[in-house]
């Protein structure tokens, strides 16, 4: 096939609506990870012990989680290689059905991948004590969240987003005999429930990066243009999609922690103040926010986006 063939055959197949699993409280997902990413921008360390090395890799955590909330669609075709027209209607519907299934299910895959570099770069400059019986940076981060949140109220759906990931697990034929996942949702000394949703992201993002997972083919009926019925194309996409909120909770959590050790750049937030809720469960501008409150916070969805340059205030 030469480049004009492939070109004339090329289609671009329309991006799937996320699935609506998660409760109306939170935002959305993608909008989680940019605002995410717009907090990690207002913050500075006053670490002095920071490097040229450790302020490039904190960098780069709003950088991934960006290109995590900007994923729209990745374009799969199956059947590259394969001319159109050896195939007959029903063959050829097949084909368009896998490349809609494979491409939202990568799409998916894709975006926690993006996640899970933010929260690897983050460790790296976290530089928390290793774990008492475990290696690697996401264990130290679990103690932590152990030591810091297993005494404290869980932040507002984590537990939540826990629950979903342990039925996902159990319910699931291509993963329920991952034992790495399994064990990821068990305690350990190093890790307590406010690590599962860190450990389960981290073990999740091993099986496409290794190649132990297989792209799943179309399931119930399809139409002659390959649309698959969002009940059998949705439960492909909630693992993973479950797993990189997880992993954006656990980076506030993590921040939360050492709140002590940023400060927020007034130079880098909202004209009009970030949005905070109070006490009493009331929304609110603030220039000079609690850092602990906006990290604890940044998956609630405010009365409006803070990057809306031309919202109002409400009376």
């Amino acid at each position: 096939m030469n480049g004009t063939q492939f070109f004339e055959r090329y289609s671009v197949y329309p991006k799937a609506a996320p699935p609506h699993v998660d409760c109306k409280e939170m935002r959305s997902l993608e909008d989680h990870l940019w605002h995410l990413a717009e907090v990690f921008r207002g913050v500075v360390s006053t670490d002095s012990g920071w490097g040229t090395e450790t302020k490039r890799d904190f960098a780069r955590v709003p950088q991934w989680l960006e290109m995590g909330a900007g994923l729209r669609y990745v374009d799969v075709d199956p059947s590259y290689g394969n001319p159109d027209a050896s195939l007959c209607g029903t063959a050829a519907a097949y084909e368009a059905a896998h490349a809609n299934t494979a491409s939202v299910f990568v799409t998916e895959e894709t975006r926690l991948l993006y996640v899970w570099n933010a929260a690897e770069r983050f460790l790296r400059c976290s530089r928390f004590p290793p774990a008492r019986g475990a290696k690697g940076n996401f264990n130290a981060a679990t103690q932590r969240l152990k030591e810091d949140w297993d005494s404290r109220t869980p932040l507002p759906h984590f537990e939540c987003v826990v629950r979903h990931l342990e039925v996902h697990l159990a319910n699931d034929p291509e993963l329920r005999g991952e034992t790495t996942l399994k064990r990821a949702l068990e305690e350990e000394p190093w890790r307590g429930r406010s690590g599962f949703a860190l450990a389960f992201a981290h073990q999740l993002r091993h099986l496409p990066a290794h190649g132990d997972l297989d792209i799943p083919e179309p399931a119930g009926t399809w139409d002659h243009a390959g649309n698959v019925p969002a009940d059998h194309i949705n439960p492909l996409l909630h693992t993973p999609r479950h797993a990189a909120r997880g992993l954006a909770l656990s980076l506030q959590m993590l921040l939360s922690t050492q709140a002590e050790t940023f400060s927020i750049m007034g130079s880098n937030a909202p004209w009009n103040g970030w949005w905070v809720m109070d006490h009493d469960g009331e929304w609110g501008r603030s220039h000079d926010p609690d850092l602990k409150q906006l990290a604890e916070q940044a998956h609630l969805s405010p009365p409006s986006r803070e990057w809306d340059w031309n919202d109002e205030e409400e009376d």
